[in-house]
C-alpha cells in the first residue's frame, strides 16, 4: 500500500472522487445562491463593487487617450441645487440580471434624466424671455396695485363724458377762482352758462370774477340775473349789494348805497338757511359789509352837507356885497353871525369815541367785549392773544389773574347804539377817506 494511496483500488478512488465532487457541487450551489441573493437585493449598489483592475484600466485609458469628455464624465462638475433636487427625487429602479445589463439600465436612466432636466431648463428660459418681453406695469404685480393702475383710465373716460355738462365747467371755474386765475375762471363759467343758462349760481360766480377785475357793470348785470333766477341766492344778494355800494362811491347821491344796504340786509336774513360754522362766517362777513355801507352813506351825506354850507355862505356873501348902505365892519359882523348859525364848513370836526367803549389795549371800538376778573373790559381776540404770549396777567393792572373771561353785554349794547348814531366810528382811523372803504 502506497503512502499516497496510488495503489488503492480503482473503485475506492472513484467513490472518493464522486464524494468530493458531490461535496464541491453542494458548496458551489450554496455560494451561487448566496451570490444571487446578495447581488439581486435592492440594497446592492453595483458601482461600489467595481474591481480595482477596472478602475486602474479606466485611469490608464484616460491618461493615454487624453479625452476630456471621458474625464468630465468620470469627474462631473458640482451639481446645482435644481439638479441635486432632481436626482434626489428620482425613483429607484430595480436591478436584475447581470452586471452589464444593470450598467446599461443605469446609463439609459441617466440619459433620460439628463434629457428631462435639459428640457425643463429650456422651458424655464423660454418663460423668462417671455416675461422680459412683456411690458411691466408701473406698480407691483398684485391685485390691489393693478386696480390702482387701472383707476386713472376710468377717470379719464368720465372726464371726457363730463366735458359737455355745465356742472363740469362750473367746477373747473371754481378751481381756477381759488387759484386766482380769474380770466380762466371767467371762460369756464361762460361755457357753463352757454350749456345751461337757467342756473343762478353760474351768474353769481361769474359776476364775482367781473367785480375783482373791476368791471362793475358786467358784475352788476350778472348779479341781477342771478337774483331774477333765484331770489334766495345768498351769493347773488351779497354780490349785488357790494357792487351797488362800490358804484355809489363815485356817483352823486346815496340812492345806490341805500339799495346796496337793502341787498346786504336781505343776504343777512338768508344766512339762517345755512348750517353750522358756515352760517357764522356768512353772518360776520355780511354784517361787516353792512356797517361799511352805512359808514359810506354817512360820509357821503357829510360831504354833501359841507358842500351845501359852502354854497349858502357864498350866496350870502354876494347878498351882503349888494347892500351898499352897510359898512365893511357891519358886513363882517353879519357874515360871522351867519357862519355861526349855519356852521363853518372849513373847520375840521373832531371824531371822538368814548373811552369806556374802547379796548384798553388797541384803543379801538370794541366789537366783542369781555371782562376779566380784575374788572377791565377788552376785545376778546386781543386778550386771548395776550394770555398766550404773556401768561395770565391783566395788561392794565399787571396783576396775575385766572383765565376766566366774562361777556360784557352792557358794553356791547352801548357800542351798537353808538354805531347807529355814529356810523363813522366803525373801523375808524385818523384822516379816514370814504373812497378807500372796501366791499
Amino acid at each position: 500500500m502506497n503512502f499516497f494511496g496510488f495503489n488503492s483500488n480503482s473503485s475506492q478512488r472513484q467513490s472518493s472522487n464522486q464524494n468530493s465532487n458531490s461535496n464541491n457541487n453542494g458548496q458551489s450551489s450554496f455560494f451561487n445562491d448566496a451570490f444571487n441573493v446578495f447581488f439581486q437585493s435592492p440594497f446592492f449598489n453595483p458601482y461600489q463593487q467595481q474591481s480595482q483592475q477596472q478602475q486602474q484600466q479606466q485611469q490608464q485609458q484616460q491618461r493615454t487617450s487624453g479625452n476630456q469628455n471621458n474625464f468630465q464624465q468620470q469627474n462631473p462638475p458640482r451639481q446645482s441645487s435644481q439638479q441635486y433636487q432632481h436626482n434626489q427625487n428620482r425613483p429607484s429602479y430595480p436591478r436584475f440580471g447581470s452586471q452589464s445589463q444593470q450598467n446599461n439600465q443605469q446609463q439609459s436612466y441617466q440619459q433620460q434624466s439628463q434629457q428631462n432636466y435639459s428640457s425643463s431648463q429650456q422651458n424655464n428660459r423660454s418663460s423668462q424671455q417671455q416675461r422680459q418681453q412683456e411690458p411691466r406695469p408701473t406698480f407691483q404685480n398684485t391685485r390691489s396695485n393693478w386696480k390702482k393702475a387701472e383707476e386713472p383710465k376710468k377717470e379719464k373716460k368720465k372726464e371726457v363724458q363730463k366735458e359737455n355738462t355745465s356742472d363740469y365747467w362750473k367746477q373747473k371755474g371754481n378751481e381756477m377762482f381759488k387759484q386766482r386765475y380769474y380770466d380762466t375762471a371767467l371762460e369756464y363759467y361762460t361755457r357753463a352758462i352757454n350749456i345751461d343758462s337757467s342756473q343762478s349760481i353760474y351768474y353769481s360766480n361769474r359776476g364775482r370774477c367781473y367785480k375783482i377785475k373791476g368791471d362793475l357793470k358786467k358784475a352788476f348785470d350778472d348779479a341781477v340775473q342771478a337774483i331774477e333766477l333765484d331770489e334766495n341766492n345768498l351769493k347773488g344778494q351779497l354780490l349785488c349789494g357790494q357792487v351797488l355800494c362800490e358804484m355809489g362811491k363815485y356817483e352823486e347821491g346815496i340812492h345806490k348805497i341805500e339799495n346796496g344796504i337793502k341787498r346786504l340786509t336781505k343776504g343777512l336774513t338768508l344766512c339762517s338757511s345755512q348750517a353750522g360754522q358756515k352760517k357764522k362766517v356768512f353772518e360776520k362777513e355780511i354784517s361787516v359789509y353792512i356797517f361799511r355801507a352805512k359808514k359810506l352813506k354817512w360820509y357821503k351825506q357829510y360831504q354833501e352837507q359841507k358842500q351845501k354850507k359852502i354854497r349858502l355862505i357864498e350866496n350870502y356873501k354876494v347878498y351882503l356885497e349888494q347892500q351898499s348902505q352897510l359898512s365893511d365892519l357891519q358886513r363882517q359882523e353879519q357874515m360871522d353871525d351867519f357862519i355861526f348859525t349855519v356852521g363853518d364848513p372849513y373847520r375840521e370836526d373832531e371824531f371822538i369815541i368814548p373811552d369806556h367803549l374802547c379796548c384798553k389795549i388797541t384803543l379801538d371800538l370794541i366789537e366783542d367785549p369781555v371782562t376779566t376778573e380784575a374788572g377791565h373790559t377788552y376785545e376778546k381776540v386781543v386778550i386771548e392773544d395776550h394770555f398766550k404770549k404773556n401768561g395770565y396777567i391783566d395788561p392794565f393792572t399787571r396783576a396775575s389773574i385766572r383765565p376766566n373771561l366774562y361777556p360784557n353785554h352792557a358794553i356791547k349794547q352801548g357800542v351798537e347804539e353808538f354805531l347807529q348814531a355814529n356810523p363813522w366810528a366803525f373801523e375808524y382811523s385818523y384822516n379816514d377817506d370814504y373812497k378807500k372803504i372796501e366791499f
